[in-house]
């Protein structure tokens, strides 16, 4: 049965953690955010570090700790204005929830959907506002554009969304100290299918994430960015595989 989960603002207990070092970025960088907007296809330019963390520093979860075959699915750069609703009705028909990673300018072209979301009982996670290159931010410039992302989702809802996931995955000293600042643990993910790339077949999504899927596991796709059709084909099918195989579906809060 679906219910909507709520999260609580941390800020109230939370302490800031001391940083190892910080990325020198020149100051002009952070005067013009939409300067560093980024296409979400172009993601073969980006300096991603999906693998690397600094001990001590916010350490990113790629994995869900739930007794039994739980998984979790997760849907960054949404939400899309056609492709998020019919992906809603996918997850609803299976009895399916997810962790939704939006971008802030989304939501605030498409609030009604972001509340659709919230209402099905899905998470909502903070993708940032501008999906920015954050590798070429200052700190205090991924910092603001993490909050303003949460002020609008809040706005919206009124649900704190609880997890950040950078956009790209790009992870630097700079985001995870801005990630600490803003009360947000990181979510990365450990299957990742490259749904979004434009002309990749339904079928190469599914075997992807058939031969990778596991216990525990994060599966990234987007409702977002492009190639939207094909990634909606694989899901369907996909759900109906993993739910044969015994997987039960989790958000990444679930206790």
């Amino acid at each position: 049965m679906l219910f909507r989960k709520t999260s609580r603002h941390p800020l109230g207990s939370l302490y800031l953690t001391a940083v190892a070092f910080i990325a020198v970025v020149p100051t002009f960088l952070s005067h013009h955010p939409l300067a560093r907007m980024v296409d979400p296809n172009d993601r073969q330019s980006w300096n991603i570090s999906a693998n690397g963390s600094i001990p001590g520093q916010n350490a990113p979860i790629r994995t869900v700790q739930h007794s039994g075959q739980c998984i979790a699915l997760t849907f960054d750069d949404g939400p899309h204005p056609i492709y998020t609703p019919q992906l809603l009705y996918i997850l609803r028909k299976h009895r399916v929830r997810a962790t939704f990673f939006l971008t802030g300018v989304q939501c605030e072209k498409h609030p009604s959907i972001v509340k659709r979301i919230a209402a099905e009982g899905h998470e909502l996670g903070n993708h940032g506002y501008l999906h920015a290159r954050l590798d070429k931010m200052s700190p205090e410039s991924v910092a603001a554009d993490i909050r303003r992302a949460d002020q609008v989702i809040v706005r919206i809802t009124g649900i704190w969304p609880h997890y950040f996931r950078p956009a790209g995955g790009v992870l630097t000293p700079t985001v995870l100290q801005a990630a600490t600042q803003t009360g947000h643990p990181i979510a990365m993910w450990s299957v990742d299918p490259r749904d979004w790339v434009v002309g990749r077949d339904a079928t190469a999504i599914t075997a992807v994430v058939k031969d990778a899927v596991g216990p525990g596991r994060i599966v990234l796709f987007h409702d977002g960015g492009g190639n939207q059709p094909r990634m909606l084909e694989a899901l369907d099918s996909l759900l109906d595989f993993l739910k044969k195989q015994g997987y039960q579906f989790v958000t990444l809060s679930e206790e």
